[in-house]
């Protein structure tokens, strides 16, 4: 099994280390997609660290929906029923959810397919857990974590440094906010992958 430093790669060291191990240069169109990459790099630090910073809420807030909305899973007989197999179903979502943000931010699913999802599915069958429960779990952390990431009614000039955008806001984007549906829809692939990794 590769360690997982071994698999933790951006765009840039992937296409390298590739370009490296076949003895080939790198293309023009490498260079375009670091251009790109480097263009997206100030959003994509951003993103993760909304959400890195605020995975434990996205994690209680999406818990307490799926408890809400399944109340027989916290009853007596269900899967999260007592408090210690709940801790142990919450612990799960902190999980697959901190690998979605480092697949996104190195841009790599393989790192949450092959770190996280290799076996879960079987796990959960084993342990008796619904999968299409674990699945819902996951579309609830999407939801929220999307509401930790509207930057529309935000001043430019709060955002933290060194991951903040007032740079590219400034000097890319001529002081408006840019654009983050590409990020968002990749964002939305990882969860995906994810959920439709547990059942």
């Amino acid at each position: 099994m590769a360690k997982l430093r071994d698999l933790i790669h951006d765009q840039y060291t992937r296409r390298i280390h590739e370009a490296d191990h076949t003895g080939q240069f790198l293309k023009p169109e490498d260079f375009s997609l670091f251009e790109e990459e480097l263009s997206k790099k100030n959003r994509r630090f951003d993103i993760v660290r909304r959400l890195s910073q605020n995975t434990n809420d996205i994690v209680m807030a999406s818990s307490r929906k799926l408890f809400e909305d399944r109340p027989h899973l916290v009853s007596p007989g269900g899967n999260a029923y007592p408090n210690r197999r709940m801790q142990a179903c919450i612990r799960d979502m902190e999980f697959l959810l901190r690998y979605i943000i480092l697949s996104f931010l190195c841009g790599d699913s393989s790192i949450l397919k092959l770190r996280c999802l290799d076996g879960l599915k079987e796990t959960y069958y084993s342990l008796g857990t619904p999968s299409e429960f674990v699945a819902e779990s996951v579309e609830n952390m999407w939801i929220e974590a999307m509401k930790y990431l509207d930057y529309s009614s935000e001043d430019p000039s709060t955002w933290d440094s060194p991951y903040s955008w007032s740079i590219s806001v400034s000097q890319e984007y001529g002081g408006s906010l840019p654009n983050c549906s590409d990020l968002y829809s990749e964002l939305k692939i990882y969860f995906d992958i994810a959920k439709d990794g547990v059942q």
